[in-house]
């Protein structure tokens, strides 16, 4: 039998180890979907739904609360 401290720490550690979450995002124009932030390239938010699916946007045309979260989130490439 394991030691059940060993295993909330490893069940914390593999919660620690994922890189972006699911949320709901909304632009603008008042479209709103839930997916994960994967990338931002070109100037361009990539964001992935449950599906898989793609979706790019330009991080200006979405809420303010969300081009926040991309500001506290994203980590800019030296």
């Amino acid at each position: 039998m394991m030691n059940p401290k060993i295993v909330t720490s490893l069940l914390l550690l593999l919660c620690q180890c994922s890189f972006s979450e699911f949320r709901i995002w909304e632009d603008t124009k008042g479209n709103i979907w839930e997916g994960e932030f994967i990338t931002l390239n070109a100037g361009k938010v990539v964001i992935r739904n449950h599906a898989g699916e793609k979706l790019e946007c330009n991080p200006t045309t979405l809420v303010d609360a969300d081009q926040e979260y991309l500001e506290v989130s994203v980590t800019p490439l030296l």
